[in-house]
């Protein structure tokens, strides 16, 4: 933060070196007239991230947080639901060992999930997964082994108190999932570019609330050029 603050102070001082003046003479005091272009070195249209340039642990720690908070709210509502609707045998429901001894000892089993909750809910967890963190401005990478890890969390130590782990989960939600997030990840930046429009903002809320929840609704547009008298 202190060498931009330094680097923006130069640009500055290099604008009005260089600036266009006029001058004028009102009541024996003598004015100039400058007019300042925004500065190269200080473009705001390029949105800064939460935590962009921190430390991979501070950044994993507050995607992990939006992640488990995100997943303590699904597992209460599944836990509550119909047992048509999360498919979890009513009559096994609440012994841990078995479940857990199972999803630890046996491999993964094809789930019988509807094919919305299979190819439309999964991906869009695993997106919200992978925008935890790269709406911090880490890099693809980090954010494909972040969803990676997440969902095997998921699927091996929350949800495995209810049933065993999934193989189409442990494969569709990392995957598409960072797929679907990168490319809300880019939308989301282009928007932001120039500032958000109330449609944009509801579009954002969509296809990536944990841009919102990391960013809020701020952003930084264009300076404009402008105008001032000083005095001589």
């Amino acid at each position: 933060m202190q060498s931009r603050l330094i680097i923006c102070a130069a640009a500055l001082l290099l604008g009005i070196s260089v600036c266009a003046q006029d001058s004028c003479t009102i009541s024996g005091t003598s004015y100039v007239f400058r007019t300042y272009a925004p500065v190269a070195a200080c473009d705001h249209s390029v949105l800064r991230l939460r935590n962009d340039g921190a430390s991979f642990g501070r950044q994993f720690a507050r995607a992990s947080g939006w992640v488990l908070l995100s997943e303590a709210a699904e597992m209460t509502v599944l836990l509550n639901s119909n047992p048509d609707f999360s498919k979890w045998d009513r009559w096994q429901r609440g012994n841990l060992s078995k479940h857990y001894h199972d999803a630890w000892t046996l491999p993964p089993v094809i789930d019988h999930d509807d094919w919305l909750t299979d190819y439309v809910e999964h991906p869009y967890q695993g997106a919200f997964n992978y925008n935890a963190l790269r709406s911090q401005g880490a890099p693809i990478w980090q954010c494909m082994l972040f969803t990676t890890l997440h969902s095997t969390i998921w699927e091996y130590v929350i949800e495995a108190s209810e049933e065993r782990p999934s193989i189409q989960d442990l494969i569709v939600t990392p995957i598409a999932g960072s797929a679907f997030g990168e490319l809300a990840h880019f939308a989301t930046m282009r928007m932001c570019r120039h500032g958000l429009t109330w449609y944009e903002t509801i579009v954002v809320l969509i296809i990536n609330p944990a841009f919102i929840l990391n960013n809020g609704f701020t952003f930084i547009k264009r300076p404009h050029r402008r105008q001032i008298w000083l005095k001589e």
